[in-house]
Parts: C-alpha cells; sequence; structure tokens
C-alpha cells in the first residue's frame, strides 16, 4: 500500500471490544508497524477533527460511521488532505439506498473524492462503481483475512473459562457461532444467533452429546439477549448451550470444535470463517455475500435449508 510520501494513519475501532474490523487492526498493527494507528472508539468531534486535519497524513477510515464518512469530504475540501475509506460491510450501500437526496449526493461525493475504495466483496465493488460512481481502478477488492498471530494462543485460551473449557470437551459434535454483539439490521438479528438456538434442538435428537458455543465480544442488546436466554431455558438447552462473553478472540477453538456456523443477514467478508478453514475446521454460511470456496452456502434466513446444510457437514465429521 503505497500513497507517496505521506505518512499512513489507519483509523478505525481498535479492541477492545473485539470485533471483525479490531481483529483484522489489531493483525495489521504487528504487520505494519510504520503505520500509525489511532482508536476511534469513544472518540470526542474535537479529537476527529485534530486528526483529521494533521498534515501530510493520508487517513484510511475502518469505521462504518457514514457521518464521519461525510466529514472526510468536507474536511478535503477546507484542507486538501487526502483520505481512503475501508469499506468492511455494506453500511455506504444501505445508507445511500435508503437515504435522502442529500445523504446521497454527499455520499457519492464523499467516495468520488477518495484516493481508494478497499472493499470485501464483489456486490460492494459494482456498487462503488456503478452506483457511487468511483473510477474502477481506485477501488480495490481485498481481503481482511490477516492470519491469527500463534503466540498469543495460549493467552488466549487462559482467558477462556474452565466451564468453558469442560463444555468444548462433554459435547460431541460441537458447533460455534460469533458475533460482536447481538444486534439488529433491518429488523432481524444480525448474526442469526436465533436461528442458531432453534437448530440446536433439531440437532440433538440426532447427535444426542451435541453442544454450541455462542461466542459474544460484548452482550449488546440486552433484552435481547434475555429473550434468547429465555428460549433456551424454554426448549430445555442449558446444557446444550454455552454463551462465552468477552473480548476473546475464538480461533483456538476453531481446533476443537466440528462446525463454524455464519447465519448472517448481510457480511463483509468474515474473518472468523477464513480462521476456521485455515485450522481444517468446516465451515456454513448464508449466500448473502462472497464467501471462501471451502464454505457450504444456504439460502439466507430459511430455517429449514440451515439445517440441511448442516446435518450435510456433521454427517461426514467424525465425531
Amino acid at each position: 500500500m503505497s500513497l507517496g510520501d505521506c505518512k499512513i494513519v489507519m483509523i478505525g475501532p481498535l479492541p477492545p471490544p473485539l470485533g471483525g474490523i479490531a481483529v483484522f487492526l489489531h493483525r495489521l498493527s504487528k504487520v505494519h508497524t510504520e503505520y500509525e494507528f489511532i482508536k476511534e472508539n469513544g472518540m470526542s468531534k474535537v479529537e476527529w477533527l485534530y486528526q483529521c486535519c494533521k498534515k501530510k497524513r493520508h487517513l484510511i477510515y475502518h469505521s462504518p460511521n457514514v457521518n464521519r464518512i461525510i466529514s472526510l469530504l468536507i474536511i478535503k475540501m477546507l484542507t486538501g488532505n487526502k483520505y481512503s475509506i475501508f469499506s468492511h460491510g455494506s453500511i455506504m450501500m444501505d445508507s445511500y439506498v435508503n437515504g435522502n437526496m442529500l445523504t446521497r449526493y454527499l455520499l457519492q461525493e464523499a467516495a468520488r473524492q477518495t484516493e481508494f475504495v478497499y472493499v470485501l466483496n464483489s456486490k460492494i465493488f459494482t456498487f462503488m462503481v456503478q452506483n457511487l460512481g468511483v473510477n474502477q481502478e481506485r477501488v480495490k477488492l481485498v481481503s481482511s483475512f490477516l492470519p491469527p498471530i500463534l503466540e498469543e494462543e495460549d493467552n488466549i485460551l487462559n482467558s477462556y473459562s474452565q466451564q468453558m473449557l469442560d463444555f468444548s470437551q462433554d459435547h460431541s459434535p460441537l458447533l460455534i457461532v460469533n458475533a460482536s454483539r447481538l444486534t439488529f439490521y433491518q429488523g432481524v438479528d444480525l448474526y442469526g444467533i436465533d436461528m442458531c438456538v432453534n437448530l440446536m434442538p433439531k440437532i440433538i435428537e440426532i447427535f444426542p452429546r451435541a453442544g454450541l458455543i455462542i461466542a459474544l465480544a460484548e452482550i449488546g442488546d440486552l433484552n435481547y439477549y434475555q429473550f434468547l436466554q429465555s428460549e433456551v431455558i424454554k426448549n430445555g438447552l442449558q446444557s446444550v448451550i454455552h454463551v462465552m462473553t468477552g473480548n476473546k478472540e475464538v480461533w483456538p477453538l476453531f481446533k476443537r470444535v466440528h462446525l463454524l456456523v455464519r447465519p448472517t443477514i448481510t457480511d463483509g467478508d468474515a474473518i472468523s470463517l477464513r480462521e476456521a478453514i485455515a485450522f481444517g475446521c468446516p465451515t456454513v454460511a448464508s449466500d448473502v455475500c462472497d464467501r471462501p470456496a471451502e464454505t457450504v452456502l444456504f439460502k439466507a434466513r430459511d430455517e429449514e435449508a440451515f439445517f440441511a446444510v448442516v446435518m450435510e457437514v456433521l454427517s461426514l465429521e467424525e465425531h
């Protein structure tokens, strides 16, 4: 990534908390020590403006904050500073489709005035070129996957509770779903955690020792969390489902589990899918975006299709 004489500055949601973007930036900081990394979490408007207005810096913005993406355009007009956007998901596309005329115009201009727009899948690449009018040569289709830092494995394992470790040993087949937090997208569970809870009664009918780990960096929507807990209790799944919370990377678990599921309603690149594949763990995911070739796909929000592909994969595994 060469951007002339300017210092490259990455700004976005650095950990904690952990999430797809935070994990990517954390690993990128270990690879590119020559870059500057700035944590946007909790940043005030004054600090934001201060960082954006410094001279001889090329800001590469990783956060899905549409207002700040638009503000980069205004800051460039006032200061001449350059910027690029790293779009990890569909937030710009969604804001454009659902926005008013002013929002659409500003998003178009913000995208067109970038040096580069980095995107994670072909759907967003096409949107940037066809809808926002960005020159195709300035839209870069990239992956957000960087290999895990293996030296951190022992520390990560030590951060897991003994209860979680025991759970992983006591259940087979063992499934895992992970999310940065419980949240909604257009009124639907973004990460499909509800689908995973609904899946398990069917799975244990066939595999009585099966278990599911739900890994959440943050709880997020507390009311929804309590609803999901009530569903677990109502279906007698207390010993079948274990919820692991906290800022813990999950990749060491891909050496232990039999299947990673990713039933999202929208997605970018999904680092966890690529991590699982790197460690030889099978993966199942919704068909909402480009997925690694090794992943078995199903139609998003189709619970019957979800069950069918999970059974297809588990039937091929030894437990």
